[in-house]
């Protein structure tokens, strides 16, 4: 579970970065 976590975490991360949000 906490895998998970840490792809979302990673993948709102790397929007960020990309301006997305």
């Amino acid at each position: 579970k906490k895998d998970c976590e840490a792809m979302s975490v990673g993948f709102i991360e790397a929007l960020k970065q990309q301006g997305f949000i």
